[in-house]
């Protein structure tokens, strides 16, 4: 998804990537979510710091968090009008540092851009949960393999 191409026109700060720079990664990386923050007076040592803040900040933060559920909400609106899925569950820090106030948001944002309207969710699951998937469904394959045979 991070290298969904979003935009014409091309990022040409230096150490840019020109691959990334029109693409969904340069709106919702971890450090474009740390300078977006740091433009409405939210600071911290990550993304995830800066998103809890605009949380805990209530309506001083409501307009951090829009901007943020903007962005995040055209990689899933692009997933969504192919998918169709009457649930998406958003896994990484962001998401969860916003929790339900983010992704009600997301939610929102979809619903104005496209005509699926899934729910959003943040995952419960800790940790990488993508690569916990890859595992467990390894795992499952290989134990058919080899006490199937």
């Amino acid at each position: 998804m991070g290298f969904l191409r979003i935009r014409a026109t091309v990022d040409e700060r230096p150490g840019r990537l020109a691959s990334l720079a029109a693409a969904l990664q340069s709106l919702v990386s971890a450090e474009a979510v740390m300078e977006l923050a740091a433009t409405y007076g939210f600071t911290g040592e990550n993304a995830t710091e800066c998103v809890a803040a605009a949380v805990e900040a209530g309506d001083r933060g409501e307009p951090l968090l829009d901007e943020i559920a903007g962005r995040l909400a055209l990689g899933v609106a692009s997933v969504c009008v192919v998918l169709d899925p009457g649930l998406v569950v958003l896994a990484g820090e962001i998401s969860q540092a916003g929790g339900a106030v983010l992704t009600s948001r997301i939610e929102e944002a979809v619903a104005r851009i496209c005509p699926v309207r899934p729910q959003v969710v943040p995952s419960q699951v800790a940790g990488n949960p993508v690569l916990r998937g890859a595992v467990l469904a390894a795992l499952d394959q290989a134990r058919e393999e080899i006490f199937a045979s």
